[in-house]
């Protein structure tokens, strides 16, 4: 659609087919990665499940290859987001639009520090993040709820435990241990154990501020989703 007499898409059109030409060269020696432009020009890569590694290692990838490669190349700083694979092709849209939010906060850090390693992020990484910059926050949040409580909640339908519980009322007592167990009726170390429980299953420290404050999130949509 670039006019001839049009500079400006012109000069465009020349830079991306420069790009093209530089992805080209990089990966003609592995055909199953698929690679191309998208809407916004933003290089997009479609990494087969075939020969998909974990995302750290392709993370590191990217980062001492792939950018390094890019920015000599083409002059300019590269950044890069990483989405989570997902099956079945409407899997592609989900990890394309995880892969934006990744970049996004790649973006960001980068405005704050020049560090190497804050050009690549991870989806699978990402806390406040992935709501921050989700196109839709509330469905995000409601998304991380699932994740990060379904697994509290299998634990308690499978052990009869009162994790969830527990956390709530953690979580309403500010993190103090000792007024969860009176307002739970159990020993103060009742509720230490539970709380690692919840770290080892969730990942998240409900002592640690950031945690906190995500597992708050979560909590908060998960009441929510189960209120409309």
């Amino acid at each position: 659609s670039t006019s001839p007499h049009d500079k400006t898409g012109m000069e465009l059109w020349q830079e991306n087919h420069h790009l093209l030409n530089t992805l080209h060269s990089f990966f003609s020696s592995n055909r199953a990665i698929l690679y191309g432009l998208d809407q916004e020009n933003r290089v997009l890569l479609l990494v087969p499940k075939s020969i998909l590694v974990p995302t750290e290692s392709l993370s590191q990838w990217l980062q001492e290859q792939c950018l390094k490669t890019f920015t000599k190349q083409l002059a300019q700083p590269v950044f890069a987001g990483i989405g989570r694979y997902h099956p079945e092709r409407e899997g592609i849209v989900r990890s394309y639009r995880e892969a934006l939010v990744s970049l996004q906060t790649a973006l960001h850090s980068a405005s704050r520090a020049n560090a190497a390693s804050l050009r690549v992020k991870i989806y699978h990484d990402l806390g406040l993040e992935r709501i921050m910059y989700a196109v839709d926050p509330a469905t995000e949040a409601q998304a991380f709820a699932e994740e990060c409580l379904g697994k509290i909640q299998n634990y308690d339908r499978e052990k009869n435990g009162q994790l969830l519980q527990t956390l709530q009322v953690f979580l309403q007592a500010d993190g103090n241990y000792a007024e969860a167990a009176r307002r739970l009726y159990v020993h103060k170390n009742t509720i230490k154990y539970r709380i690692q429980l919840i770290r080892e299953w969730t990942g998240l420290n409900a002592e640690n501020g950031h945690d906190q404050m995500l597992l708050r999130i979560a909590i908060t949509a998960h009441v929510i989703g189960h209120r409309l």
